[in-house]
């Protein structure tokens, strides 16, 4: 493990950054990032991905979407109990409704869901200088 304790500064400044040699593992550290490069031998001139780091929030998922998507669901459910006299009842409700749904699970979910994911956007390839390593 490489002695990252002169790059503390540009940690900090970059906190919310993140960084990958092949674009799809990110690390949050950018330590982890030097320790990669040294571990392949790697050094100036190597490209490397740099993306923001985007902590992930229960809106994220509890859309409306997926509030369409989910009474989709429950009408399928009748209508596989009483067949072809099922009316998409609960799709069919008003705008309102399924927003009032969406706010009751995404309250819900922000009290009981622990999302401690981020996702990574406005990725960009750089290239490694004798700068980055010091």
């Amino acid at each position: 493990m490489s002695n990252c304790f002169g790059r503390e500064k540009k940690m900090n400044e970059k906190c919310n950054k993140c960084w990958s040699l092949n674009g799809e593992d990110f690390f949050d550290d950018w330590c982890d990032l030097i320790d990669e490069l040294e571990q392949e031998e790697l050094g100036v001139g190597t490209e490397y991905f740099e993306g923001d780091k985007v902590d992930v929030r229960i809106s994220d998922y509890v859309s409306i979407h997926g509030i369409d998507s989910m009474l989709e669901q429950f009408d399928a459910w009748v209508y596989e109990d009483v067949g072809e006299i099922a009316d998409c009842d609960f799709y069919n409700v008003s705008k309102e409704a399924k927003e009032e749904l969406q706010e009751l699970i995404q309250q819900w979910a922000e009290k009981h869901v622990k999302l401690p994911y981020w996702k990574v956007q406005n990725v960009v390839k750089k290239v490694v200088t004798q700068e980055d390593l010091e």
